[in-house]
């Protein structure tokens, strides 16, 4: 028989809490090392969407590059990201880009069309349960510049003699691939100024040619080219 002292029992009984807290400390680690490995078994989260230019004139053939990234780089297999517009309208987004297997980031392209006014975008980047968006500012064709050469001409027909003028529209941006239309007007009649001209895709300007009728003294015309809301007006004097 072994007898045990009484401050021995006393030292058993101090030490066991060290115990119990040592074992606590244990579980603890590998419970918080399995939530990570847990975690990491979902794949890399994602980290932000960038769009460049942040503004461009709609609908002008001017290149928006959206890209996506993640926190780490991608399994394998890649990573797939849902994409998406808050006006389909305005801007027209791939419906997914994909990441490839040991990246970070990929591109993808957006697609503007014509609007009347300015107007901001949202593009969504989704990826699980978390949401990257990024905003696009998309504005208007505008009219930049509208001149005539020369701007004095002779009013007539061609047995009395005339003398043409040509108009020069130039606008904010390259148009898009169905051309961009101006009206124009005048405050005054007599002239063969169309009533519209399209400036063709890719370019930033159109010439047009006029001539005007006989006038009784020297006159002054005053004529506007407009897109939507925006215009310039320029004159034409027509002399006797």
């Amino acid at each position: 028989m072994v007898e045990i002292s009484p401050d021995k029992v006393k030292m058993m009984i101090r030490l066991r809490p060290k115990f119990v807290c040592l074992a606590v400390l244990a579980a603890c680690s590998l419970l918080a090392q399995g939530a990570f490995a847990a975690a990491k078994s979902h794949g890399p989260e994602l980290d932000e969407v960038k769009i460049a230019p942040h503004a461009v004139v709609g609908g002008s053939p001017t290149a928006v590059t959206g890209t996506v990234k993640l926190e780490d780089a991608a399994p394998t297999g890649g990573v797939t990201i849902t994409l998406g517009s808050s006006d389909t309208t305005v801007v027209t987004v791939p419906s997914s880009v994909t990441i490839a297997a040991g990246a970070k980031s990929a591109d993808f392209a957006i697609s503007t069309l014509q609007v009347s006014k300015e107007s901001e975008i949202k593009i969504t980047a989704t990826l699980g349960t978390k949401h990257r968006c990024e905003e696009l500012e998309v504005r208007p064709f505008e009219v930049k510049d509208f001149s005539f050469n020369p701007s004095t001409i002779k009013g007539g027909s061609i047995f009395t003699g005339f003398q043409p003028s040509v108009g020069t529209i130039t606008i904010n941006a390259p148009a898009g691939a169905a051309g961009v239309v101006v009206q124009l007007t005048s405050d005054t009649a007599g002239t063969s100024a169309k009533n519209s001209v399209t400036i063709p895709a890719g370019s930033t300007s159109v010439n047009f040619s006029l001539i005007a009728n006989s006038v009784p003294k020297t006159t002054a015309v005053k004529f506007t080219a407009a897109i939507g809301h925006s215009h310039k007006s320029a004159i034409l004097t027509i002399t006797p």
